[in-house]
């Protein structure tokens, strides 16, 4: 009896050994692509590489993945209701297109037991299942990294692990990291601001800043184990031939154009028939963009994009107050109206720097364009109603 019970307690343990010796030689790694010149890989990419040679098996789980031909894919995307789905490729298969693409590749090795692999492939497998693998993508706060970093959180039942890295970030917001990589794409940069709102001005802390994948990378290096060991136990460059950064044209920037407009708005001051032709086509212009802000802040399920303030200056209303704008003569409603649109220009250009949502500094002639404007229509073109009727009875004495 006592020989069958330590045969069996033999046979369980040697189970228990062979089941942990098989992920001895297992590596869990954390892919980070450098960003490319697409609209959607601006931001770079993270990924999650699974080895095990002696299964011969080299995948890499990838969140990141979407299809470009689902079915109203714009309109879903804008309005927060695009899917994005976990993918299994071969590791082969992602480094021959980030080669093709020309984009640098970096890993890092996590410093794992056996027991903590073995759960992080196991959740890797689980979000894999069709049932599970598709999720609603969410910008600042369910992407490709953040649910890399949220796997290797449970995988590591340590929630703290990134939260307490020592770092010496400065207080950045969404917004202002977001920034970081757009420096030469000024245009996108004044798409991005003028679509999200107050919730992406809030200030992050480490586990935040890590819907980024180069922030998802630097936080694995610095980032250190319950019993103090490094999470990163290797870092090397797979790949490093990268393209050379896209430069805007000078001339062509947000500021130069937008510079431009509040030139020819000053010509309105001597030219009153140009003044009313512009005026209408400016504040049309401002109401339509308005409209397309007012949809994207409320008409959404994305949090980041609601709650947008340049809807202070971007009007909606500017769509109905248009022709009025090309008036000669304006009515007294229509008066208040524009001497209001100003005096908040006025204030958003007094309170810059200090207001609770960051502008794009190249709104700044817009502003003052709003400013010249509304003089122009409020003051030059404003006729009291009693000097309507003189001027009418003057003009029938001479008919």
């Amino acid at each position: 009896m006592i020989r069958r019970l330590l045969l069996v307690a033999s046979i369980l343990l040697s189970s228990i050994f062979l089941k942990a010796e098989s992920y001895r030689n297992v590596s869990v790694s954390l892919l980070t692509v450098s960003p490319g010149t697409e609209l959607y890989s601006l931001f770079g990419h993270s990924a999650i590489r699974i080895q095990d040679p002696l299964h011969g098996i080299d995948d890499v789980y990838n969140f990141g993945t979407f299809d470009f031909d689902t079915p109203n894919f714009g309109l879903k995307f804008v309005s927060g209701r695009l899917d994005y789905m976990l993918a299994l490729n071969t590791f082969s298969q992602v480094y021959q297109s980030y080669l093709w693409e020309e984009r640098a590749m970096t890993e890092q090795i996590l410093n794992l037991t056996s027991d903590q692999k073995k759960k992080i492939i196991s959740l890797l497998e689980e979000n894999y299942r069709p049932e599970n693998r598709f999720y609603r993508y969410a910008f600042l706060d369910d992407n490709c990294a953040t649910r890399i970093r949220d796997v290797i959180e449970e995988g590591l039942s340590d929630s703290t692990v990134f939260s307490s890295a020592k770092t010496s970030y400065a207080q950045l917001s969404y917004r202002q990291l977001l920034k970081q990589f757009l420096t030469n794409y000024p245009w996108v940069d004044l798409g991005i601001d003028l679509a999200i709102g107050l919730p992406s001005d809030k200030v992050t802390n480490n586990r935040e800043k890590m819907f980024l994948p180069e922030y998802m990378k630097q936080l694995v290096e610095a980032s250190s184990l319950k019993n103090g060991e490094k999470l990163a136990i290797q870092s090397r460059s797979l790949l490093t031939d990268i393209k050379e950064p896209f430069e805007t044209v000078n001339f062509i920037t947000p500021i130069s154009i937008f510079f431009a407009i509040l030139t020819l708005s000053l010509i309105g001051f001597s030219a009153k028939q140009f003044s009313r032709i512009f005026s209408a086509i400016f504040y049309f212009s401002l109401g339509l963009l308005g409209i397309v802000l007012t949809l994207t802040s409320f008409a959404t399920d994305h949090d980041a994009l609601r709650n947008n303030l340049n809807l202070l200056w971007a009007l909606p209303f500017n769509i109905i107050m248009f022709r009025a704008a090309g008036k000669k003569a304006i009515s007294k409603f229509s008066r208040y109206y524009f001497f209001s649109v100003g005096i908040i220009a006025l204030l958003l250009l007094a309170l810059w720097g200090n207001f609770p949502q960051q502008f794009n500094n190249s709104i700044i002639p817009i502003l003052l364009t709003i400013v010249v404007t509304s003089i122009q229509i409020s003051i030059q073109r404003y006729v009291p109603l009693k000097e309507k009727g003189t001027a009418i009875k003057k003009k029938k004495m001479f008919v």
